[in-house]
């Protein structure tokens, strides 16, 4: 598709002798142009695709796939335009786009039915952002320096700064510094600003977690070259980005007033949105969870588990201080800058997933449908989501198989009382319990229910793996795991190796009573014994039994889940008093004076005393003063030899 001329004449013209050619409108009286560029490849990728493309508009289906190639994402994604979508701005109001780029939020404004003047200092990029807009009639571009325009007073409903103010002193090199550059630019749009207008600004933040825990910063390409506040490569680059509390000095010295909102991942590519209230309501952890820190430049240095220091950031209350991004509006004293924030957080909507996008307001209005007729309204949980406690779970213990039992206990919960949710869209709440988050619910990423437990543990470990994976890769115990297979290998075979173990394991336990006594918890003695590894076993009693008393012998003090297994009884004694006596029970027990539970069988065969378990709980009792013990024989051990067979 070739561009057409654009017939509308800019709101500019009026204080400028403008020229068009091309579409994109000039200052007469100046020929330069600001030089910057992705390089003359990309722009002419860009050309190429724009002029091919069958639909030009903000959601076109030919910008939406991933092309592979991050600057061409960038200035073709519909996801662009989410920076704008939450904000509530003035219907068909006269906006003013400075840095238009190739022009993919200049179309956004365009087919919303603004009146854009958008002012972008590339020659070459003027006219991408040109051919973007074709067949658009109420957009201008203007090829100008920002900063040499004459621009008319209150003449704009919104000014907007997208991806601009960090390169502030590069084209206005007067300024001793980048904050007296941005202040400068901040005070001409004030007062090309209606009363009522406002300014949005959106920009990294240069105390976002990702630089904080080593991440390239995204200009420079160098890791803490922002957080160190770029003292050489920044200055000579012209580039700088600001913290939380140096954008509050900045917008106050231009006499403005503001309000933050936090683009995630970041301002370039955001899927969600939270306002500076919105970070304290209901499911805003579960949104930041969502929507990691992405590493837009190479070179970033991640020693150590990145996304657990971000979650303890965020958990103490300093999002507003080390989001990635930062978003803001600018508003005259006259006007409230929330007004234009008329949300808690936002997921956007993608036509790629199908999702329909969730708004929540507050606790008293709730959450709704982004897009689509359906305007339902639905709870918000604050339960965390089971994947984040995973993550912090595994970061803290270093431990594999006891991530792999706590992971394997939640399966067996999900099959058994949710049917398989996936788990991108499970909740635990503080005591255990696991829940539908909201992201099923009303169904933000449903996707199919997985019914069996093995299938559900395979997909549910290799997100886990997407989802975790830099922390992951930081720790001792998946030393050996380098991508989604081997990690959800290993753990799957630690669950099944728990599982052999369990079944090896059981408690054997003696009871004793005196008379008409009732057997009891307090006097009885436990020893946890290994099937394969144990067979000898001494029970230490705690006191001295006298020998008119009641012994019960439990060899499975546990209900077992094997239908039947047998055990080989090889000595069976008591032993006491001062000459450490024995006291042989095995004739007893093969002459049958033993009283024994319905789940317990004694065979004798060839002298040995087999036990027989088919059930929970078996035992068996002996009445020690029907065996002729000596009166003075005191007992205070049990010796067991046992096999299990």
């Amino acid at each position: 598709m070739t561009g057409s001329k654009l017939p509308r004449v800019p709101y500019l013209s009026a204080q400028n002798n403008l020229l068009q050619e091309k579409s994109v409108w000039h200052l007469a009286d100046a020929s330069a142009e600001i030089d910057y560029s992705d390089g003359a490849e990309t722009e002419r990728s860009l050309e190429t695709i724009l002029k091919n493309a069958t639909d030009l508009s903000w959601r076109s289906a030919d910008f939406s796939k991933d092309f592979e190639d991050w600057a061409l994402n960038y200035h073709l994604s519909p996801v662009r335009a989410n920076i704008l979508r939450g904000l509530s701005l003035k219907p068909g109001g006269r906006v003013l786009e400075v840095g238009a780029g190739c022009g993919v939020i200049t179309r956004f404004l365009g087919d919303n039915g603004f009146e854009v003047d958008a002012i972008e200092g590339s020659q070459s990029r003027a006219a991408l952002a040109a051919l973007r807009c074709s067949g658009l009639t109420n957009v201008s571009i203007v090829q100008a320096d920002f900063n040499k325009v004459t621009l008319p007073n209150e003449g704009y409903d919104v000014v907007l700064f997208i991806g601009v103010l960090e390169y502030a002193r590069r084209f206005s090199p007067q300024f001793e510094n980048s904050v007296e550059a941005v202040a400068h630019m901040l005070r001409r749009a004030a007062r090309v600003l209606a009363p009522d207008g406002v300014i949005v600004v959106a920009i990294e933040n240069r105390m976002g977690a990702k630089y904080l825990f080593g991440g390239a910063e995204d200009h420079l390409s160098r890791p803490w070259a922002g957080i160190a506040g770029y003292p050489r490569l920044g200055n000579e680059a012209g580039i700088c980005t600001f913290d939380a509390k140096s954008w509050s000095s900045i917008v106050s010295s231009t006499g403005l007033q503001h309000s933050f909102f936090y683009p995630l991942p970041d301002y370039k590519m955001p899927a969600a949105v939270i306002s500076q209230p919105g970070v304290n309501l209901d499911g805003a952890h579960s949104v930041t969870w969502r929507y990691p820190s992405v590493h837009r430049a190479e070179n970033s240095i991640i020693t150590s588990p990145m996304r657990v220091q971000t979650i303890a950031l965020e958990d103490a209350g300093l999002l507003p201080e080390t989001a990635d991004s930062f978003g803001l509006v600018l508003t005259h004293e006259s006007t409230d800058p929330k007004q234009f924030l008329p949300f808690g957080w936002i997921i956007f909507d993608d036509a790629e997933s199908s999702s329909k996008g969730l708004k929540y307001l507050d606790p008293e209005n709730g959450a709704s449908w982004l897009v689509g007729p359906d305007r339902s309204v639905f709870e918000v949980s604050n339960s965390e989501p089971v994947s984040r406690f995973w993550l912090r779970t595994l970061v803290e213990t270093n431990n594999l198989p006891a991530f792999a039992e706590l992971v394997e206990s939640h399966a067996d919960q999900v099959i058994s009382d949710l049917g398989g949710v996936p788990l991108e869209s499970l909740q635990i709440r503080e005591g255990g319990r696991i829940e539908e988050g909201m992201f099923l619910r009303p169904g933000i990423s449903a996707s199919n229910l997985i019914s069996t437990k093995p299938e559900w543990l395979c997909k549910a470990l290799e997100d886990f793996w997407l989802i975790g994976q830099p922390d992951l890769e930081s720790l001792s115990c998946l030393q050996d795991c380098d991508d989604q297979d081997s990690f959800s290998r290993k753990t799957l075979s630690v669950m099944e190796a728990a599982r052999i173990n369990a079944g090896r394991k059981t408690t054997s336990a003696i009871y004793w009573a005196m008379g008409s006594e009732d057997f009891n918890e307090i006097n009885k003695v436990s020893v946890d014994i290994d099937r394969l590894l144990t067979r000898h076993v001494t029970f230490l009693l705690p006191k001295t039994v006298l020998p008119k008393a009641l012994i019960r012998f439990d060899p499975s003090d546990h209900e077992i889940e094997r239908n039947s297994e047998q055990a080989k009884i090889e000595t069976f004694a008591l032993v006491g008093g001062k000459d450490e006596k024995h006291f042989d029970l095995i004739p007893a027990i093969r002459e049958g004076r033993v009283e024994i539970s319905p789940n317990l069988e004694v065979k004798c065969i060839n002298k040995s005393v087999y036990l027989e378990i088919s059930g929970s709980d078996p035992w068996m009792v002996l009445d020690l003063k029907t065996l002729g013990l000596p009166s003075d024989f005191d007992f205070c051990e049990i010796h067991v030899t046992i096999t299990w067979e």
